[in-house]
């Protein structure tokens, strides 16, 4: 089954993506997250958004759901998984060119 989910991340990552450049602050969607979500993720908005550097990426991200670092986003999810809201706007104020 894992292989199953690991397919299915690619398209959830996409759907953030455009749940997020739709988003406002009164319009929040929450996320279940996990190790290879994350990485789908930080791949598609790497692709959508070239002048922003990859480490702003995952500071971003990490806005994104609510922690105020990457390293404490890694954190709350070693054990598996945690299901968050998303704050588009975050997201943009981390990664700016």
């Amino acid at each position: 089954m894992p292989v199953a989910a690991d397919r299915r991340q690619p398209s959830e990552a996409a759907g953030f993506h455009q749940r997020a450049q739709e988003a406002t602050t009164a319009d929040m969607a929450a996320v279940n997250i996990t190790f290879p979500f994350l990485r789908s993720l930080k791949t598609a908005m790497r692709e959508s958004t070239a002048n922003c550097q990859s480490a702003h990426v995952s500071e971003g991200l990490a806005a994104a759901f609510g922690w105020r670092t990457h390293a404490a986003m890694r954190a709350g999810i070693l054990h598996g998984s945690a299901t968050r809201t998303v704050d588009a706007q975050a997201y943009v104020s981390r990664c700016r060119p």
